[in-house]
């Protein structure tokens, strides 16, 4: 028995040594803080859809975060979304030392001197150009030397049917859904809505085509609409007490009886019915659509006419307060730099994918996969050699941006040089692709930084050659920057603007959306 352990212990032993230390250190200029953070305020009684910087989407069901002091949750968000990105914050596509494939990188957390809490999954949409079905969800785990991706977790086949009780802000009603039974919704339609209601003209009430996009899709607050509007009204929702205004302070008749799944019902037919008879094609991402194109016209042709930023804000200033007025709850700004768009266009449509998963946690996730496991890899083998001094630590990182790959390396066996996986240089890699080797040296007696930086289509054998140059910090951001590195997504420069100044920004991006569909029924209605 003794024999069998210690046998069982030295092939153990002999398996570990076969790979590289998992973890090595980082130099002090590759860390998460260079990563831009994007602070938003939250109201928890809504639903709220986060549209950040890098594309991501982040979508809060009302109720599903708690603070102690109020109804507003400040969070912070960090993306890493290129592989730029990854190599400036040293986020390394690497799990206890094995080579990962990347879909992008996300840190959610409560903002500094906050508390918040998680009770009902946040969903988190990462863009990619592609989906890889092998792909996971990793949990970033904080380590001395870097963050580690752990517990991974596979991804969801498709998005569950949501509940129509909580259905989130930003998700329309889909009217080929199973769930949702349009011919149920004609009926209670027919019962209940019809002698106020037309779709495309109003009447008694208001049209109730793009209904839901007029209601910013907030199912909570709408829905509570329908049930008693009366009580919405009297609890000072803006938007309720304006269709209370224009419509003859004549409030809308209370149905306590309708479910959830009654209205969705409705809803359903309401798409169904629209779908091959809509002359006009509403922006499914339009944040708010008024009851007339009044506002948007105002507020174009402001945008239009005026050349000085300073006075555009200054005349804005009371339109964009009226139109406050007009959104449903509470208006919530966002605090990340936007750029000013005053020429205001129709905004070009470009499909995206995305990988969805919920999170239940606060903290950095990755969607990931074992590079082993992906399309187009075979078991290479890849040594890099750098004329290094005694005073230099130096970090090698293999960079395969097509897959969003980043390794860090480490020396081979009883060698002066590095590899990425195995400790005789082998490790999987994509064929036929272009990499970069890029190493950061510090000197480990002064401040003195070295860097250098070579790309190569990679094979199944290669040794590559690397020189090191004194340089300073700045110059590797822009040396790093200088490579290129193609990724999908494009690098946008922005700039700081004031918080007027944003906020307007916010509005005129609401007011752009509104443009094809407010032109378009100026036509109908002639």
């Amino acid at each position: 028995m003794n024999n069998l352990f210690r046998t069982c212990a030295l092939l153990l032993l002999l398996a570990s040594c076969n790979s590289l230390p998992s973890m090595p250190p980082l130099p002090a200029m590759l860390n998460p803080s260079k990563l831009p953070s994007q602070l938003f305020d939250i109201n928890t009684e809504r639903d709220t859809v986060l549209a950040l910087n890098g594309g991501t989407i982040v979508t809060i069901p009302a109720h599903a975060l708690k603070t102690e002091d109020g109804k507003t949750a400040r969070l912070e968000v960090k993306e890493a979304i290129t592989i730029e990105q990854m190599l400036l914050a040293g986020l390394r596509t690497q799990s206890n030392g094995s080579p990962l494939q990347s879909g992008g990188m996300i840190y959610i957390n409560a903002a500094r001197d906050t508390k918040v809490s998680i009770l009902k999954p946040l969903q988190i949409q990462i863009p990619t150009n592609k989906t890889v079905d092998a792909m996971q969800l990793y949990k970033g785990e904080t380590e001395a030397n870097g963050i580690n991706w752990v517990d991974p977790q596979p991804l969801p086949a498709k998005a569950d049917t949501p509940d129509p009780a909580a259905a989130p802000q930003g998700t329309p009603i889909d009217a080929a859904s199973e769930a949702y039974d349009p011919h149920h919704g004609k009926v209670l339609f027919q019962q209940n809505c019809a002698s106020c209601h037309n779709i495309y003209k109003q009447v008694t009430g208001p049209a109730l085509r793009d209904v839901m996009q007029r209601w910013n899709y907030d199912t909570a607050k709408l829905f509570r609409f329908i049930r008693n509007s009366g009580e919405l009204i009297a609890s000072g929702h803006k938007y309720s007490i304006d269709l209370f205004r224009q419509f003859n302070k004549q409030a809308m008749p209370a149905f306590p009886s309708l479910t959830n799944q009654d209205i969705c019902d409705i809803f359903s037919y309401l798409e169904e019915d629209i779908s091959p008879h809509s002359l006009c094609d509403t922006p499914r991402n339009a944040s708010v659509l008024l009851d007339s194109c009044q506002y948007y016209n105002t507020i174009s042709g402001l945008a239009n006419e005026v050349t000085n930023d300073d006075y555009f804000i200054k005349v804005t200033g009371t339109i964009l307060n009226a139109g406050n007025q007009l959104l449903t709850g509470d208006v919530i700004i966002d605090t990340t730099s936007v750029t000013v768009f005053k020429n205001l266009v129709t905004p070009k449509y470009n499909k995206s994918f995305y990988y969805t998963v919920d999170i239940n946690t606060f903290g950095w996730y990755n969607i990931d996969m074992a590079l082993k496991n992906a399309d187009n890899v075979s078991q290479s083998k890849l040594t890099v050699s750098i004329a290094e001094k005694e005073d230099q630590s130096i970090s090698v990182f293999l960079v395969i941006p097509s897959n969003k790959i980043l390794t860090e390396g480490g020396y081979l066996k009883n060698s002066d040089l590095y590899g990425f996986y195995e400790e005789d240089g082998g490790t999987p890699l994509p064929q036929g692709v272009k990499a970069y080797i890029i190493a950061i040296g510090e000197n480990k007696n002064n401040p003195q930084l070295y860097y250098g930086a070579t790309s190569f289509i990679t094979s199944k054998s290669q040794a590559i050659s690397l020189i090191l140059d004194a340089v300073s910090e700045k110059d590797i951001q822009k040396q790093i920057a200088g490579l290129q590195l193609p990724d999908f997504l494009t690098r946008v420069n922005k700039k700081a603007i004031n918080s007027q100044k944003q906020a307007l920004t916010q509005e005129a991006l609401r007011v752009q959306a509104m443009k094809g569909y407010c032109d378009c029924m100026a036509h109908v209605n002639k």
